[in-house]
C-alpha cells in the first residue's frame, strides 16, 4: 500500500469477504465516521527484521513558517521511537495540523535515523517516572530513556523533548537521543548480588561468587522512577527490570554529573524476589511490569508471568539506609481462571496489562487492571490499592469480568481512561474497548485491521488535550496510536 493511499479521510471502507466452494465474495462498504479509528499512516519496515517496541510523544509546534499548517490549525509533531531484533533504536518525527480543518495524512519532518549502543535486540523502552510537587501524580521525565532487551542489557540515552518543540530542534535533530551508556545484569546464584558501574560494564563482586553472564537472558519490561537528590540539580532514578529467568531486578541509576559528565553510573541492587525472601516462587519469564499506585514511602507494581499470574509488588521509594527494614514485599498474587461459559482449565500467558485509572489512589482502596493473554482473551481484574488494609476479604485480588473478541494472542495493551483501552493483537487488528465499573461490562467499540504491519509486537498512544485542539471544551480529543511489527502503523482515535 502507498503512502498517499494508506492516508485516508473522512471516508472508512470496510471489506466483508466470505468464502464459498465456487470462490471468494468480496463486498465493500463505505460510510462517513465522525468519531472512531482511522488509519492515518502506513510506512515500511524499520529495520528489515521485527520491531518490539515503540514510544509515541505528540507536542506542538513553536510557531513558524516552514512548519505552518494554516487555515487556524495548529502545528504538532509526534515524536516516534521504536526498537526491534537489530540492536538498534530508531527515531524519526511525523508534522500534522490538529485542528477541526486538519489535512489528511501527515509528514516527515525527520526522517528516520537509527542509533547503536545494544549489544543485542530492544525489547522494551521506557521514560522515567516523576512524581509532580503540583498534582500528585506521576509524569514523564522526557530528558532520559531507559531501554532493555537481549544479554540482560539496560541502556540509558539522554532525550531533549520539551512541552513545546522549537522548529530549529526538529530540523537540526536536537530532539534524538543519545548514547550515554550501559549495564549488564548477570545470571547469578539465589543469595548472590552483583554490581555493575559505567558504560564499560566494570563488575565489582560481594563477598558471593557470581555466576558468569548468559546471552539468553532478556529484559522484557521496565519501570523507572525518577528522584531528585539533596543536591540541587541532580537527580538518580530507580529500575526495574521484568526479566525472562523469573526475576526482576533493582537498578540504581545516576546520569552523568558534572563531576562524571560521560558516563553514568548503574548499581544493580538485587531481585525482588530475594530481597523479599520469596525464593519459593514458581520460575516463569515475566511478560509486562506496570507502576499502578504509590505512596509517600512505597509504590505498588504489578507483574504479569508467562504461567498466567498476576504478582503485586511494594517496593521502598526512596529507597531506605536501614538494612533491617524490607526494600520490598510480595503484596499479593493472582492466578487466571476459566473463562465462562466454556470454563476450561487453561493457564494462558499473561502478556500485557494496564491500570484504567491514573496512578493516584488517594481516595480509592482498589483498582482496575486491564489484562491481555495469549489465548485471545481480554480480563479485568481488581486489587487492592497501598492504601487497602490487608487481611481482610476486601483485600484479596479477584477477576471481574472478560471477554473473547480477539482470534489469536493479545500482545500490548494501552489505557487511555479509566473507562477505555486499546488492545493490539496477532491476529493483525485493534480493538478500543469500553469497562463500566458499575456494572462490570466489558464492551468492544471499534475495531481497526492493521494492513501491512506483519506479525504486530508494541503499540504505545499519545493524547493531544482538548486545550491544545481548541479553546473550546465539546472540541474533540485527538489520540495517537502507533503500532509496531514488521511495518508500522499510526492510528488516530477521536472522541467528542
Amino acid at each position: 500500500m502507498s503512502r498517499s493511499s494508506a492516508s485516508c479521510s473522512q471516508i472508512s471502507v470496510a471489506i466483508l469477504a466470505s468464502i464459498n466452494k465456487g470462490g471468494v465474495l468480496v463486498q465493500w462498504a463505505w460510510r462517513s465516521l465522525q468519531t472512531g479509528l482511522r488509519s492515518r499512516y502506513i510506512r515500511p519496515i524499520l529495520h528489515g527484521r521485527d520491531v518490539n517496541c515503540c514510544l509515541i510523544f505528540t507536542r506542538p509546534v513553536v510557531s513558524s513558517s516552514t512548519l505552518s499548517m494554516g487555515n487556524g490549525d495548529r502545528s504538532h509533531v509526534l515524536l516516534c521511537f521504536s526498537g526491534g531484533e537489530d540492536t538498534t533504536l530508531s527515531s524519526w518525527a511525523l508534522v500534522g495540523s490538529v485542528g477541526e480543518k486538519r489535512r489528511n495524512g501527515w509528514t516527515f519532518v525527520c526522517s528516520p535515523e537509527h542509533h547503536r549502543g545494544h549489544l543485542s535486540n530492544i525489547r522494551c523502552l521506557v521514560l522515567p517516572q516523576k512524581l509532580s510537587a503540583n498534582n500528585g501524580k506521576w509524569h514523564p521525565e522526557p530528558k532520559y530513556l531507559l531501554t532493555g532487551g537481549g544479554r540482560g542489557q539496560v541502556g540509558l540515552w539522554s532525550l531533549h523533548i520539551e512541552d513545546t518543540m522549537p522548529e530549529t530542534w526538529l530540523t537540526r535533530g536536537t530532539w534524538r537521543p543519545g548514547w550515554l551508556g550501559f549495564t549488564r545484569l548477570r545470571h547469578s546464584k539465589p543469595d548472590d548480588q552483583t554490581i555493575e558501574t559505567g558504560s564499560t560494564c566494570r563488575v565489582t563482586n560481594t563477598t558471593r561468587l557470581s555466576v558468569p553472564g548468559s546471552a539468553d537472558l532478556r529484559v522484557m519490561a521496565l519501570v523507572c522512577l525518577a528522584h531528585d537528590n539533596a543536591v540541587p540539580g541532580l537527580t538518580s532514578f530507580l529500575g526495574l527490570a521484568a526479566c525472562s529467568d523469573g526475576s526482576i531486578r533493582m537498578i540504581y541509576i545516576e546520569p552523568p554529573q558534572p563531576s562524571n559528565p560521560r558516563n553514568p553510573r548503574m548499581h544493580e541492587i538485587g531481585s525482588l524476589e530475594r530481597l523479599c525472601g520469596r525464593s519459593d516462587l514458581s520460575r516463569a519469564c515475566y511478560l509486562d511490569l506496570q507502576l499502578i499506585d504509590f505512596s509517600e514511602q512505597a509504590i505498588l507494581v504489578v507483574s504479569s508471568t508467562s504461567r498466567g499470574e498476576l504478582r503485586g509488588w511494594c517496593v521502598r521509594w526512596p529507597l531506605s539506609d536501614d538494612a533491617d527494614r524490607p526494600q520490598c514485599q510480595l503484596r499479593w498474587l493472582l492466578p487466571t481462571q476459566p473463562i465462562p461459559p466454556y470454563n476450561l482449565a487453561t493457564k494462558p500467558a499473561i502478556n500485557c496489562l494496564a491500570l484504567l485509572a491514573p496512578c493516584n489512589s488517594s481516595s480509592n482502596t482498589r483498582l482496575h487492571l486491564a489484562v491481555g493473554a495469549d489465548d485471545g482473551s481480554v480480563r479485568i481484574a481488581s486489587v487492592p490499592s497501598l492504601d487497602c488494609q490487608f487481611g481482610f476479604a476486601a483485600s484479596e485480588p479477584r477477576w471481574v469480568t472478560s471477554a473473547v473478541h480477539h482470534f489469536a494472542t493479545v500482545v500490548r495493551l494501552c489505557s487511555e481512561s479509566e473507562c477505555l483501552f486499546f488492545t493490539l493483537s496477532a491476529d493483525q487488528r485493534v480493538i478500543c474497548w469500553s469497562f463500566d465499573a458499575c456494572t462490570a461490562a466489558l464492551i468492544p467499540l471499534r475495531r481497526a485491521m492493521l494492513a501491512g504491519l506483519g506479525d504486530p509486537h508494541g503499540m504505545d498512544i499519545s493524547f493531544v488535550p482538548d486545550n491544545l485542539v481548541n479553546n473550546s471544551s465539546s472540541s474533540p480529543t485527538r489520540t495517537f496510536i502507533l503500532t509496531t511489527g514488521t511495518g508500522t502503523t499510526l492510528l488516530e482515535w477521536s472522541t467528542v
